[in-house]
C-alpha cells in the first residue's frame, strides 16, 4: 500500500462516489419496474443487473470509506496519545 497521504477531501469525494451509486441503483429500480410493466422483460433483465452491480458497488464503497475513516482516525490517535 502506498503512504502517500490522502487529499484533505478525499472523504467527502468518495462519499459522494458512494451516493452516486445508490442513485443508479435507484433508477435501475425504477426502470426495471417500468419495463416490467410495459412487458419488455428482455430489458427489464438488464436493468435488474444493473441494479445488483450499482447495489455491489455502492456497498464495496462504503466498506471502503468505513474502512478509511476507522484507519485515519487511528493514525489521529497515534500522533496524539492524549487522545
Amino acid at each position: 500500500m502506498s503512504s502517500r497521504p490522502a487529499p484533505p477531501n478525499y472523504s467527502k469525494i468518495v462519499r459522494i462516489n458512494e451516493y452516486l451509486w445508490l442513485f443508479f441503483a435507484a433508477v435501475s429500480v425504477i426502470l426495471t419496474v417500468y419495463s416490467l410493466l410495459t412487458g419488455n422483460r428482455e430489458q427489464a433483465i438488464y436493468f435488474l443487473a444493473l441494479t445488483f452491480l450499482s447495489g455491489l458497488f455502492y456497498s464495496f464503497k462504503k466498506r471502503m470509506r468505513k474502512r478509511y475513516e476507522v484507519r485515519e482516525q487511528e493514525q489521529k490517535q497515534g500522533q496524539n496519545p492524549n487522545l
